[in-house]
């Protein structure tokens, strides 16, 4: 699977379309305030393509000294395929001291990729997030 970073116009339109399909409509986020925001212009957009089209993506960006990874979307014909894997793979391979706020659903995924949640949480509208670091 090729990851890459969203370098066009285009890339970066489909990543948040992608996005507010996944985000807004499916995990009900706020489409005013939530997507996008401002730290899309400063982050690091991934983003694996399919025929042309954008079906997965995920955003990192600074956070103090360490690399925060957000708004990971991935498109539902995709999931359950090693997508997921891919992009966090490359996200790894691309930085080292990283953390994440993960729902509870997500929390093994991130597990088996060594991070550890840290005992912090956050309570969403509609999800409990763990803070999980690889460091």
């Amino acid at each position: 699977m090729n990851v890459t970073i969203a370098k066009t116009k285009k890339d970066f339109l489909q990543a948040i379309f992608l996005r507010r399909k996944v985000l807004v409509r499916e995990f009900k986020f706020s489409s005013y305030r939530d997507e996008p925001d401002m730290y899309d212009l400063s982050a690091r957009i991934y983003i694996v393509k399919e025929a042309g089209k954008v079906i997965a993506t995920v955003r990192v960006r600074k956070d103090g000294n360490v690399y925060r990874i957000q708004r990971v979307a991935i498109d539902s014909v995709f999931r359950k395929k090693g997508v997921g894997t891919s992009l966090l793979k490359q996200v790894l391979n691309d930085y080292k001291q990283l953390y994440v706020m993960a729902p509870k659903d997500t929390v093994d995924f991130y597990e088996r990729f060594g991070f550890k949640k840290s005992g912090k949480t956050q309570k969403g509208k509609i999800h409990i997030y763990y803070r999980m670091q690889n460091y």
